[in-house]
């Protein structure tokens, strides 16, 4: 999801929806928020300066540990990888 800079108001509802998921963690984290704690939201002229479809934007970035699961039309995971 890349964001042009000037888009204030969309960039301002994610750092404010960030603070809210961050706020809520707290008890994750006993109680404070890492110092080190990595964000979704990343600025595109300084963590993707060589590709200009990110040259004055923002963009989310997320990622996890865990393999995301697939499943059916049911909500079933499919665990056969043919199918």
């Amino acid at each position: 999801c890349i964001i042009d800079k000037n888009d204030k108001e969309t960039i301002a509802k994610i750092k404010k929806a960030i603070e809210v998921a961050k706020d809520e963690g707290k008890g994750k984290w006993g109680g404070k928020i890492p110092a080190n704690l990595k964000t979704p939201l990343r600025d595109g002229d300084i963590d993707r300066p060589e590709d200009e479809a990110y040259a004055d934007s923002m963009f989310l970035n997320a990622n996890s540990k865990q393999a995301p699961q697939i499943v059916d039309r049911q909500v079933q995971p499919i665990l056969d990888q043919s199918e």
